[in-house]
């Protein structure tokens, strides 16, 4: 699952890896969503998108959200 429609992830690549945010601590600018804190991801650090999106599905068990949004 690379979409959740309670989260609704939000990919973001910085110098340290990939970290995955619920859109809801996010905003639109220029386009893109943009985490608005950074003290709140859902997956944080991981070394590649596909890994981050294998943390990702962890907090997805038997397609079920477990995300605290």
């Amino acid at each position: 699952m690379n979409n959740c429609p309670v989260c609704k992830p939000v990919v973001f690549k910085h110098d340290d890896g990939w970290d995955i945010y619920p859109q809801a601590d996010c905003e639109k600018i220029n386009g893109s969503w943009i985490p608005r804190f950074f003290d709140n991801p859902i997956v944080e650090d991981a070394k590649t998108k596909k890994e981050a999106f294998i943390e990702f599905n962890k907090c997805h068990a038997i397609g079920i959200c477990l995300v605290i949004v």
